[in-house]
């Protein structure tokens, strides 16, 4: 991949993420459509959202910061950040297909098992560890269909640091990878040359844009009203076109909401239900956590 390329990792923690992905989405969907843009996917991980950028050049990412969308999405973002909640890391690329083309979006989904691995060499060990982890790559590549990506980023900032950007279609898969003989030589062949043991970084695709677009449902908000957002999404605008997929998120109280919405789409042959999927996650409440219920609702408009 050519050196002039631009490759970053940004980690986001903020004070509250209320509206956070739908004003992030804007930006990213105008960046993506950036002529020098590759890829800008946003992730969420158990502490922070991810954005991962990438750039044909690095003159083509200085420009970004120039555009309106991101002017606009800024200082939102600065009123909303944690202290010190903004980390930024510049990457550079090894193996791979070689090219930046190689890092073209669209190649990753929600149900996917996705994880940012941190690895810390010791000084001087950098070239003995990219040997290596190419071959695990290289075995990646050519022995694991389920592998979606499976990247190696060196930080620029510091050398020591590295990224294993591994997405896998499902945790089958990954353990299916740890079974393998290119990962049990690359676990072994490393283990010296690590500074402090590797951590792996559980994040989840966020779908925002003009394919996938997410809906947060509250109990602030009727359902007539989210049905009606709802709708606008499905069907288009004449300034956007239609999303292939929407995912409706409620929590609590909420979800009869959601529930409410998904089922009059339906009923009026505006959308079908896709997926439902429910869970229990621990919610902050002061400096405490509680369980609270949490549904996704996945819908496809109706094509007509």
């Amino acid at each position: 991949m050519a050196d002039a390329a631009d490759v970053a990792l940004i980690w986001l923690t903020l004070k509250d993420d209320q509206d956070f992905v739908e004003r992030t989405g804007v930006n990213v969907c105008a960046s993506r459509r950036e002529p020098e843009n590759v890829r800008f996917d946003l992730f969420k991980s158990e502490k922070a959202y991810v954005l991962f950028e990438v750039y044909k050049t690095k003159e083509g990412a200085a420009k970004h910061k120039e555009q309106a969308h991101f002017t606009e999405w800024k200082p939102w973002l600065t009123e909303h950040l944690a202290e010190d909640g903004r980390d930024r890391r510049q990457y550079k690329v090894h193996g791979g297909k070689g090219h930046v083309g190689a890092f073209r979006g669209g190649d990753v989904f929600p149900d996917n098992d996705t994880t940012i691995v941190h690895v810390s060499v010791k000084a001087g060990k950098e070239a003995e560890f990219v040997e290596a982890t190419l071959k695990n790559q290289a075995g990646v590549l050519a022995n694991e269909p389920d592998a979606k990506r499976f990247d190696i980023l060196q930080q620029e900032e510091d050398p020591t640091k590295f990224v294993l950007f591994e997405v896998f279609k499902d945790a089958a898969a990954v353990a299916f990878h740890k079974t393998q003989k290119h990962f049990l030589d690359w676990r072994n062949d490393v283990q010296d040359l690590m500074q402090d043991p590797r951590k792996g970084e559980k994040v989840k695709f966020v779908p925002v844009g003009e394919k996938n677009a997410l809906m947060k449902v509250t109990a602030k908000k009727n359902a007539f009203f989210y049905t009606r957002a709802a709708t606008t999404f499905l069907q288009g605008t004449p300034d956007k076109p239609a999303c292939e997929q929407l995912e409706l998120s409620a929590l609590g109280e909420a979800i009869n909401i959601a529930g409410s919405v998904a089922g009059q789409l339906e009923k009026d042959g505006i959308a079908k239900i896709t997926r439902i999927v429910t869970d229990y996650p621990d919610m902050a409440s002061g400096d405490k956590e509680h369980g609270c219920a949490h549904i996704k609702i996945v819908l496809e408009p109706v094509k007509k």
